[in-house]
């Protein structure tokens, strides 16, 4: 359950991001604002939307490949939202 604007986060009661996250070993910083759920929930639309049709144009089939995949995306991600805000 996700709750409302400005509540804690309960960390025994996963979303299924957060279940994902913490297989993955990958550490969940909340955002409390609904301008920063906003920008998550977009971004998570957008990789939901077409991250497993960029592994499989890419011809990516191991996690290893995967997760290189994604850093480097991340990289790409980082970089281009950087360059919009100058």
């Amino acid at each position: 359950m996700t709750p409302k604007a400005g509540e804690p986060v309960d960390k025994q009661r996963l979303t299924q991001v957060g279940r994902a996250m913490k297989e993955l070993g990958v550490q969940m910083i909340a955002g409390y604002s609904p301008q920063a759920r906003g920008r998550s929930e977009r971004s998570f639309g957008t990789w939901q939307g077409r991250l497993s049709q960029e592994l499989r144009l890419a011809e990516i089939t191991t996690l290893e490949a995967a997760n290189k995949f994604l850093r480097a995306c991340a990289s790409d991600t980082s970089r281009s939202s950087m360059e919009t805000s100058l």
